[in-house]
């Protein structure tokens, strides 16, 4: 991207109007950032979203270990979005609608009002 300035800002147009726009709190943008940084087996972005996680958006360290692990989170709604996320980026944005759907009921069983969270 260093070599092109018009990727680099169009990358972070985008990086910015997630974190700006999107309804996912800071918590669950760290968990999509660092499931991608794992998934992408990307040194960097695991390290700086580490820091980010713990420091800007309070993760709790036992969701930034267990991401960085590849080990299933401890907390349920987190686990489902890392999953969803995975399932993105495996099949860029692609997937069988069974392996999306899934991941979505997850999602929503885990955010509807009579829905108890562990956390």
């Amino acid at each position: 991207m260093v070599n092109s300035p018009a990727l680099l800002e169009t990358c972070l147009h985008g990086y910015n109007l997630f974190r700006t726009q999107s309804t996912l709190s800071p918590v669950e943008q760290e968990v999509v950032f660092l499931t991608i940084g794992r998934e992408n087996g990307c040194h960097y972005c695991l390290a700086a979203h580490s820091t980010l996680a713990g420091k800007a958006s309070g993760v709790p360290a036992e969701v930034t270990d267990a991401i960085r692990a590849g080990t299933a989170l401890p907390d349920a709604r987190l686990d489902a979005l890392s999953e969803f996320t995975r399932i993105m980026l495996d099949s860029r944005g692609w997937s069988a609608a069974s392996r999306c759907n899934r991941a979505m009921m997850a999602l929503e069983r885990l955010t509807t009002p009579s829905s108890t969270q562990s956390g």
